[in-house]
């Protein structure tokens, strides 16, 4: 059982700067954060015109959305505590890997709310 656990710990790590090198190629701000515990902040921060994506990566082969967004968005609370800054700047997303594609084919997910409120931030 060990080893299934560090295979996919790998998995998942290889997926976090899989998704970093993608964005950073792309001309993006990314950032890999920490893991804090139960104040985990999430995988990576986006920086975007005064806001930031707050990005749990997840490798895993049964999806999970529901899930995957509620430690999303906990996740954008703490990195929005931590640093002392306006929740409505800080934005939750979870990014799934597609099996059998790249980088640029997995998901990107988040709540329609959420999603409103990044795009209205950045228009």
């Amino acid at each position: 059982m060990t080893s299934v656990n560090a295979r996919a710990r790998a998995a998942g790590k290889t997926w976090e700067r899989d998704i970093r090198t993608h964005f950073r190629g792309e001309g993006f701000d990314i950032e890999s954060l920490r893991l804090s515990g139960r104040f985990d902040e999430g995988d990576h921060a986006i920086r975007l015109n005064g806001a930031v994506v707050v990005v749990e990566a997840k490798n895993e082969k049964a999806i999970n959305l529901s899930g995957y967004m509620a430690e999303a968005v906990s996740e954008a609370d703490n990195f929005a505590k931590a640093r002392g800054l306006d929740r409505g700047s800080v934005f939750p997303v979870s990014v799934v890997k597609k099996r059998g594609t790249g980088t640029g084919g997995g998901y990107v997910v988040t709540s329609v709310d959420e999603f409103v409120k990044l795009i209205g931030r950045l228009k």
